[in-house]
């Protein structure tokens, strides 16, 4: 940076401020010091076990059914939520690579 702005923070910090629930759709666009504190957030913001998990049950339910609306564990489940769900395996297994 130019020496006059100046942002520090401590590894963990950031992954503790950012570690907090999360909607899943939402993904980091920019960050002020990108060098340090992107790869936290990102990492943080990657999908987790049980989201990947649901994931898989929503999209192999969907491609067995091929019915427009179905549940799931009881919830129900239409082309937006299986759109979704596709996305997390992609971002998943792109994380992964």
């Amino acid at each position: 940076m130019c020496g006059r702005y100046e942002l520090s923070s401590h590894p963990a910090a950031i992954a503790l401020a950012f570690g907090l629930a999360h909607p899943p759709d939402i993904r980091p666009r920019y960050n002020i010091a990108p060098t340090q504190q992107v790869p936290i957030v990102n990492r943080v913001f990657l999908p987790n076990e049980q989201e990947v998990a649901w994931a898989r049950r929503v999209v192999e339910a969907f491609e067995a059914s091929r019915e427009g609306v179905l549940a799931v564990n009881g919830e129900m489940i239409d082309l937006p939520v299986v759109e979704r769900a596709r996305r997390v395996l992609d971002e998943a297994e792109r994380s992964s690579a």
